[in-house]
């Protein structure tokens, strides 16, 4: 198995238990990180990688600076933001059932 750079690390080479750890902890880095679910198999952001969070501030528009729990911060006072304004909205909107018909005269 190669490096990162395509190159087996020179200080592996000699060493088969040494170089076979290393090659098992290149596959697991590729498959990535395993993820438990939330209670409800909700996911928290924490859980989620720097760049799936980015993609979900790239998708509402916002900056992609700053540190994991900026970045966090940022998208949930977003959608904070995007829930009072939905709930504005709908207790905005008239109950058509509480209108009273328009008469004909």
């Amino acid at each position: 198995m190669q490096g990162p750079e395509g190159v087996l690390p020179p200080c592996l080479r000699g060493d088969e238990e040494k170089r076979h750890a290393w090659e098992k902890a290149q596959r697991s880095r590729k498959r990535g990180k395993r993820r438990r679910p939330f209670a409800g198999g909700a996911m928290r952001l924490e859980d989620f990688t720097v760049a799936e969070i980015k993609a979900k501030l790239t998708e509402k528009g916002l900056r992609l600076s700053g540190k994991k729990a900026v970045l966090i911060e940022r998208l949930r006072e977003a959608e904070r933001q995007e829930a009072e304004a939905a709930s504005t909205e709908a207790s905005a909107e008239p109950d058509p059932a509480s209108e009273e018909p328009a008469s004909a005269n």
